[in-house]
Protein backbone atom coordinates (compact mmCIF):
# COMPACT_ATOMS: atom_id res chain seq x y z
CA UNK A 1 0.00 0.00 0.00
CA UNK A 2 0.76 3.39 -0.66
CA UNK A 3 -0.35 6.61 1.05
CA UNK A 4 -0.26 9.94 -0.32
CA UNK A 5 -0.88 11.71 3.01
CA UNK A 6 3.29 10.53 2.74
CA UNK A 7 4.85 14.18 1.32
CA UNK A 8 7.41 12.85 -0.42
CA UNK A 9 5.32 10.54 -2.34
CA UNK A 10 2.25 12.76 -3.05
CA UNK A 11 5.13 15.08 -4.59
CA UNK A 12 6.05 11.86 -7.23
CA UNK A 13 2.63 11.17 -7.74
CA UNK A 14 1.45 14.61 -8.59
CA UNK A 15 4.85 15.92 -10.42
CA UNK A 16 4.73 12.62 -12.63
CA UNK A 17 1.63 10.68 -12.31
CA UNK A 18 1.84 8.33 -15.06
CA UNK A 19 5.38 7.22 -14.03
CA UNK A 20 4.15 7.27 -10.53
CA UNK A 21 0.95 4.51 -11.54
CA UNK A 22 3.65 2.64 -13.11
CA UNK A 23 6.03 2.23 -10.58
CA UNK A 24 3.48 0.68 -8.39
CA UNK A 25 3.42 -3.25 -7.90
CA UNK A 26 0.43 -5.20 -9.02
CA UNK A 27 -3.12 -5.06 -6.99
CA UNK A 28 -1.89 -2.20 -5.20
CA UNK A 29 -3.82 0.20 -2.59
CA UNK A 30 -3.23 3.64 -2.50
CA UNK A 31 -4.62 5.28 0.24
CA UNK A 32 -6.04 9.43 0.42
CA UNK A 33 -5.94 9.30 -3.50
CA UNK A 34 -8.10 11.82 -3.31
CA UNK A 35 -4.53 14.47 -2.67
CA UNK A 36 -3.18 13.33 -5.93
CA UNK A 37 -5.83 15.64 -7.96
CA UNK A 38 -7.14 15.25 -11.32
CA UNK A 39 -3.62 14.84 -13.23
CA UNK A 40 -3.50 11.33 -11.35
CA UNK A 41 -7.02 10.60 -11.79
CA UNK A 42 -6.46 11.31 -15.56
CA UNK A 43 -3.53 8.83 -15.38
CA UNK A 44 -5.81 6.28 -13.77
CA UNK A 45 -7.70 6.34 -16.65
CA UNK A 46 -5.20 5.74 -19.14
CA UNK A 47 -3.69 2.84 -17.07
CA UNK A 48 -7.15 1.04 -16.51
CA UNK A 49 -8.30 1.70 -20.50
CA UNK A 50 -4.58 0.25 -21.07
CA UNK A 51 -5.35 -3.46 -19.18
CA UNK A 52 -8.87 -4.90 -18.63
CA UNK A 53 -7.71 -6.79 -15.69
CA UNK A 54 -9.99 -6.54 -12.51
CA UNK A 55 -8.07 -5.79 -9.40
CA UNK A 56 -5.53 -2.99 -10.34
CA UNK A 57 -5.81 -0.74 -7.69
CA UNK A 58 -7.95 -0.48 -4.66
CA UNK A 59 -8.27 3.62 -4.01
CA UNK A 60 -9.15 4.60 -0.44
CA UNK A 61 -10.10 7.99 0.71
CA UNK A 62 -11.20 10.15 4.05
CA UNK A 63 -13.73 12.15 1.22
CA UNK A 64 -16.10 11.13 -1.60
CA UNK A 65 -13.64 12.77 -4.04
CA UNK A 66 -15.31 11.17 -7.60
CA UNK A 67 -18.00 13.61 -6.48
CA UNK A 68 -16.10 16.70 -6.80
CA UNK A 69 -16.83 19.33 -9.42
CA UNK A 70 -13.00 20.52 -10.02
CA UNK A 71 -12.79 16.82 -11.49
CA UNK A 72 -12.59 16.10 -15.14
CA UNK A 73 -13.18 12.44 -15.05
CA UNK A 74 -15.77 10.07 -12.79
CA UNK A 75 -13.89 6.79 -13.92
CA UNK A 76 -17.94 5.52 -14.76
CA UNK A 77 -17.63 1.86 -16.07
CA UNK A 78 -14.04 1.29 -14.93
CA UNK A 79 -14.32 1.17 -10.89
CA UNK A 80 -16.66 -0.11 -8.26
CA UNK A 81 -17.83 1.98 -4.81
CA UNK A 82 -17.65 0.68 -1.76
CA UNK A 83 -18.83 2.86 1.27
CA UNK A 84 -17.06 2.12 4.58
CA UNK A 85 -19.49 3.33 7.29
CA UNK A 86 -18.60 3.25 11.04
CA UNK A 87 -18.88 -0.27 12.76
CA UNK A 88 -22.21 -1.22 13.67
CA UNK A 89 -23.06 -2.23 17.05
CA UNK A 90 -22.87 -5.91 16.46
CA UNK A 91 -19.40 -5.75 14.64
CA UNK A 92 -18.41 -3.92 18.36
CA UNK A 93 -20.47 -6.58 20.29
CA UNK A 94 -18.55 -9.72 17.64
CA UNK A 95 -22.24 -10.81 16.88
CA UNK A 96 -23.84 -10.74 13.09
CA UNK A 97 -26.77 -8.95 12.91
CA UNK A 98 -29.83 -9.96 10.70
CA UNK A 99 -32.67 -7.71 11.99
CA UNK A 100 -33.54 -6.63 8.26
CA UNK A 101 -33.47 -10.39 7.35
CA UNK A 102 -35.42 -11.74 10.19
CA UNK A 103 -37.95 -8.44 9.88
CA UNK A 104 -38.71 -9.47 6.44
CA UNK A 105 -39.19 -13.09 7.39
CA UNK A 106 -41.01 -12.89 10.02
CA UNK A 107 -38.60 -13.61 12.54
CA UNK A 108 -39.47 -10.74 15.04
CA UNK A 109 -41.06 -11.21 18.17
CA UNK A 110 -23.75 8.63 10.56
CA UNK A 111 -22.18 8.45 14.03
CA UNK A 112 -24.52 9.07 16.94
CA UNK A 113 -21.28 9.78 19.18
CA UNK A 114 -20.19 12.24 16.74
CA UNK A 115 -23.68 13.82 17.00
CA UNK A 116 -23.60 13.50 20.67
CA UNK A 117 -19.99 15.50 20.71
CA UNK A 118 -21.32 18.19 18.62
CA UNK A 119 -24.44 18.60 20.89
CA UNK A 120 -22.45 18.86 23.83
CA UNK A 121 -23.86 15.49 25.33
CA UNK A 122 -22.75 13.10 26.75
CA UNK A 123 -24.22 9.74 28.31
CA UNK A 124 -25.65 10.32 31.78
CA UNK A 125 -26.91 14.08 30.40
CA UNK A 126 -29.12 12.00 27.48
CA UNK A 127 -30.33 9.70 30.20
CA UNK A 128 -31.61 12.58 32.01
CA UNK A 129 -35.78 12.64 31.72
CA UNK A 130 -35.86 15.71 30.80
CA UNK A 131 -33.08 15.63 28.16
CA UNK A 132 -34.57 17.12 24.32
CA UNK A 133 -32.16 15.39 22.54
CA UNK A 134 -32.09 11.92 23.94
CA UNK A 135 -35.03 11.13 21.36
CA UNK A 136 -33.48 12.32 18.29
CA UNK A 137 -30.52 11.03 18.59
CA UNK A 138 -31.87 7.51 19.47
CA UNK A 139 -34.01 7.91 16.49
CA UNK A 140 -30.54 8.66 14.02
CA UNK A 141 -28.76 5.89 16.18
CA UNK A 142 -31.23 3.58 15.12
CA UNK A 143 -31.15 4.61 11.34
CA UNK A 144 -27.63 4.55 11.46
CA UNK A 145 -27.52 0.69 12.52
CA UNK A 146 -30.11 -0.15 10.10
CA UNK A 147 -28.25 1.44 7.11
CA UNK A 148 -25.16 -0.69 8.08
CA UNK A 149 -26.99 -3.92 7.82
CA UNK A 150 -28.33 -2.89 4.31
CA UNK A 151 -24.80 -3.30 3.39
CA UNK A 152 -25.06 -7.18 4.01
CA UNK A 153 -28.45 -8.13 3.68
CA UNK A 154 -29.08 -11.57 2.16
CA UNK A 155 -31.57 -8.68 -0.50
CA UNK A 156 -31.13 -5.41 -1.66
CA UNK A 157 -33.30 -3.05 0.04
CA UNK A 158 -33.66 0.82 0.40
CA UNK A 159 -34.56 2.95 2.96
CA UNK A 160 -36.85 5.92 3.39
CA UNK A 161 -39.02 8.04 5.67
CA UNK A 162 -42.75 8.54 5.34
CA UNK A 163 -44.74 11.15 6.15
CA UNK A 164 -48.07 13.00 4.59
CA UNK A 165 -50.37 15.82 4.79
CA UNK A 166 -52.07 14.83 8.16
CA UNK A 167 -48.75 14.68 9.74
CA UNK A 168 -48.63 10.89 9.96
CA UNK A 169 -45.31 9.88 10.15
CA UNK A 170 -42.87 6.81 9.90
CA UNK A 171 -39.60 6.99 10.92
CA UNK A 172 -37.84 4.50 8.43
CA UNK A 173 -39.23 2.50 5.70
CA UNK A 174 -37.42 -0.27 4.53
CA UNK A 175 -38.35 -1.44 0.96
CA UNK A 176 -37.24 -5.27 -0.64
CA UNK A 177 -38.67 -5.65 -4.11
CA UNK A 178 -42.78 -4.94 -3.29
CA UNK A 179 -42.18 -5.67 0.46
CA UNK A 180 -42.32 -3.34 3.20
CA UNK A 181 -41.13 -3.09 6.52
CA UNK A 182 -41.83 0.03 9.03
CA UNK A 183 -39.72 1.59 11.65
CA UNK A 184 -40.85 3.50 14.41
CA UNK A 185 -38.01 4.87 17.23
CA UNK A 186 -40.01 5.54 20.91
CA UNK A 187 -37.78 6.91 23.51
CA UNK A 188 -39.81 5.32 26.14
CA UNK A 189 -39.26 1.78 27.87
CA UNK A 190 -43.08 1.76 28.38
CA UNK A 191 -44.54 0.75 24.35
CA UNK A 192 -48.24 1.19 23.78
CA UNK A 193 -51.08 0.49 21.13
CA UNK A 194 -50.59 4.75 20.28
CA UNK A 195 -47.14 4.29 19.13
CA UNK A 196 -47.91 2.17 16.54
CA UNK A 197 -51.20 3.77 14.86
CA UNK A 198 -49.08 5.07 12.49
CA UNK A 199 -47.54 1.74 11.49
CA UNK A 200 -51.12 0.91 11.43
CA UNK A 201 -52.05 3.38 8.98
CA UNK A 202 -49.65 2.52 6.76
CA UNK A 203 -50.31 -1.18 7.21
CA UNK A 204 -53.95 -1.04 6.37
CA UNK A 205 -52.67 1.74 3.56
CA UNK A 206 -50.17 -0.66 1.85
CA UNK A 207 -51.99 -4.28 2.53
CA UNK A 208 -50.29 -7.66 1.79
CA UNK A 209 -46.92 -5.69 0.58
CA UNK A 210 -46.62 -4.44 4.27
CA UNK A 211 -44.64 -7.64 6.05
CA UNK A 212 -44.18 -6.52 9.46
CA UNK A 213 -44.37 -2.69 11.64
CA UNK A 214 -42.14 -2.52 14.19
CA UNK A 215 -41.58 -0.09 17.63
CA UNK A 216 -38.31 -0.11 18.75
CA UNK A 217 -38.34 0.81 22.34
CA UNK A 218 -35.44 1.42 25.06
CA UNK A 219 -36.83 -1.45 27.32
CA UNK A 220 -36.69 -4.77 27.19
CA UNK A 221 -40.00 -6.03 26.66
CA UNK A 222 -41.48 -7.61 23.17
CA UNK A 223 -45.03 -7.33 22.36
CA UNK A 224 -47.54 -7.97 19.50
CA UNK A 225 -49.47 -4.77 19.32
CA UNK A 226 -51.72 -5.89 16.29
CA UNK A 227 -51.55 -7.23 13.19
CA UNK A 228 -48.22 -7.70 11.70
CA UNK A 229 -47.14 -4.90 14.28
CA UNK A 230 -44.97 -5.70 17.32
CA UNK A 231 -42.89 -3.81 19.74
CA UNK A 232 -39.41 -4.82 20.35
CA UNK A 233 -35.99 -3.19 22.56
CA UNK A 234 -33.55 -1.54 19.98
CA UNK A 235 -31.47 -4.55 21.31
CA UNK A 236 -33.42 -6.73 18.91
CA UNK A 237 -30.88 -4.81 15.96
CA UNK A 238 -27.73 -6.71 16.87
CA UNK A 239 -29.20 -9.35 19.94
Amino acid sequence: MVNLDDPLTLEIATSDPVGFLQSLPPHVAIDEFQRGGNNLLLALKMALDAHAERGQFVLAGSTRFLSTRTLSETLTGRISIVELLPLSAGELRGTQEHFLDRAFNGGLFDDTGLTAHLLGETADSLGRMESRWFGPVLESYVVGEVAKQTSWADHPVTLGHYRDRDQREVDLIVERGTDIIAIEVKATATPTLNHARHLAFLRDRVGERFRCGIVLHTGSQQMWLGDRLVAAAVSALWA
